[in-house]
């Protein structure tokens, strides 16, 4: 059971969020695995540093969310990750890929992730339709804050990414 942060002995202050995104729309430029943990150390060390000289005080357990992020955030630009973490494929043979999809009924599961690939698809093309093939009016919005649902963002390709759920919008003078 987990104590609430008040009764831990070294309480966790910091949350990372991990933004993934496909390889092709990653700005930053691959580099070699090698020297990956060696680099994110050296990050992490002056990101708690910067955090420090603003007078955050950063238990161990901080200092270990901020590695850790640094690790992944570093692994992600590495050009073999594989190589890096030393993973190994596995092959199984045909006959234990089919035991599988039955025992989690595959088809269903198969059938379910068709369909809402389709609706997927289906809104992207009126988003598409509606915000870029269509008449548009954009309007520069300098000093704006927007609430929304995370989990409702829609990614289209090429164009950038379409809020469909804003709760408000404020927009500052420019």
């Amino acid at each position: 059971m987990a104590a609430p942060k008040s009764q831990a002995r070294e309480p966790i202050q910091l949350d990372v969020i991990l933004l993934c995104r496909k390889r092709s729309f990653d700005p930053r430029r691959p580099e070699p695995s090698a020297g990956v943990l060696a680099k994110a150390l050296a990050k992490a060390v002056a990101k708690a540093a910067r955090l420090g000289s603003k007078g955050l005080e950063l238990s161990r357990n901080d200092r270990r969310v901020i590695l850790y992020s640094q690790f992944l955030a570093e692994l992600g630009r590495s050009i073999l990750l594989a190589e890096t973490m030393n993973l190994k494929p596995v092959t199984l043979p045909e006959a234990a890929l089919e035991e599988r999809a039955r025992r989690y009924e595959g088809d269903k599961l198969w059938t379910r992730e068709a369909g809402r690939e389709e609706a997927r698809l289906k809104r992207v093309a009126a988003f598409r339709r509606i915000l870029v093939d269509g008449p548009v009016l954009d309007l520069p919005l300098a000093k704006q804050q927007m609430s929304f649902n995370p989990s409702q963002l829609v990614p289209l390709e090429g164009k950038g990414t379409i809020y469909p759920t804003p709760t408000s919008v404020t927009v500052g003078e420019n």
